[in-house]
């Protein structure tokens, strides 16, 4: 992170970027991680209070694009054993979710930044409506990021390249045989580079026989 002092003597931190490997491909969604959570009033109540509060968010997001999907993840409703039982009905309850807005592939650079910006004016609309209910839902969410939504379609170029780079590695090691059954890592990792670029490379693990 480098530092630069602007004319009026303010100094702006600056991150230093490397363009990180792999494969550059064009992202077609903005993913932004969400998540719900009601307090104190026990599980029921809370699942009814979430499902009332996604309605709230579904509306909100038809109008920044008919494709916004929410995700459900991981349903919280708070662990208890025989010594808390009645502690149930205070229990905090939370979803996790993952929020997806379509990236048509002709969007400039500013056309995607105005849909970013338009999704995290919504869920801060949505967490002040919602935030105001009886009982109160607490949203918050993270940075938009850019994504490509289905990696399958890359991993053959993938591993062409990294079976490449293995040959190449090998290339002259008369006891080191390379096969056609050669393993690989099996993950693709996506790194967002900005909202027009993604670098995809292939990540730890092995795949199976």
């Amino acid at each position: 992170m480098g530092l630069w002092e602007t004319a009026d003597m303010h100094t702006v931190s600056i991150p230093e970027w490397e363009t990180p490997v792999g494969l550059s491909v064009v992202p077609d969604v903005l993913s932004i991680a969400i998540s719900a959570r009601v307090e104190s009033v026990g599980p029921s109540r809370s699942v009814a209070a979430l499902q009332e509060a996604s309605k709230v968010l579904a509306a909100r997001l038809a109008n920044v694009h008919l494709g916004c999907q929410v995700v459900p993840r991981r349903l919280s409703l708070g662990g208890a054993g025989a010594d808390k039982a009645d502690k149930v009905d205070r229990a905090d309850v939370q979803l996790d979710a993952v929020l997806h807005v379509p990236l048509e592939a002709g969007l400039d650079l500013w056309s995607r930044a105005w849909l970013a910006a338009q999704a995290v004016e919504a869920l801060s609309t949505v967490a002040a409506e919602v935030g105001k209910h009886k009982p109160s839902v607490k949203l918050g969410w993270r940075e938009p990021v850019a994504r490509v939504l289905d990696v399958e379609p890359h991993r053959a170029t993938l591993m062409a390249a990294w079976n490449s780079r293995v040959r190449s590695l090998l290339d002259g090691l008369a006891s080191v045989e390379m096969s056609a059954s050669w393993e690989a890592p099996i993950e693709v990792v996506q790194t967002s580079v900005s909202l027009q670029e993604v670098r995809l490379t292939l990540g730890s693990g092995a795949r199976g026989r």
